[in-house]
């Protein structure tokens, strides 16, 4: 199964530390759950006895974007399977922290379409797209950002958007 790749295109904590955070992305039980790159999650509280690791849900359409991050982790297989180390192969695991980028205006970011609810990535650049359920991108929708481009890289197709 191919999962979505994420690719940080022009995002806020790339040079500023203050725009990204640590977190563990738990289920609305509150148990640790294994999630794609190119979530978008809602950061929640720090982890009691932690100073910069924080719990995260994925987003719904209903989240408040001003609290929310991308899902970007450095894409680390640690496998000797040539099958297994492309880059669509990466889930961040249960219980490991992982990097997300908070969403701010004018920050770029790029999935392929596994990112996009159904996997139903936009035709064409220049649409908006909003926030869907799971933390999938919502081609349909609005108030998350713009399409800005779609580029073909090697064997992947990536949808950039722009905040």
């Amino acid at each position: 199964m191919a999962y979505t790749v994420f690719r940080c295109d022009n995002m806020p904590g790339i040079d500023n530390r203050a725009f990204i955070a640590s977190v563990l992305v738990q289920d609305a039980k509150g148990k640790n759950i294994e999630v794609e790159n190119g979530a978008i999650v809602e950061v929640g509280a720090l982890v009691p006895g932690q100073h910069d690791l924080y719990t995260a849900k994925l987003a719904t359409s209903s989240s408040d974007i001003a609290k929310c991050a991308v899902l970007g982790t450095p894409e680390v297989i640690y496998t000797d399977y040539v099958t297994e180390r492309n880059l669509d192969a990466f889930k961040n695991e249960a219980g490991v922290p992982a990097a997300a980028y908070l969403l701010k205006d004018g920050g770029v970011f790029s999935v392929t379409k596994e990112g996009f609810v159904g996997g139903t990535a936009p035709s064409e650049a220049g649409g908006t797209v909003g926030l869907g359920a799971d933390g999938k991108i919502d081609a349909s929708g609005s108030g998350l950002g713009e399409v800005l481009a779609i580029d073909v890289v090697g064997r992947y197709t990536y949808y950039a958007i722009r905040l």
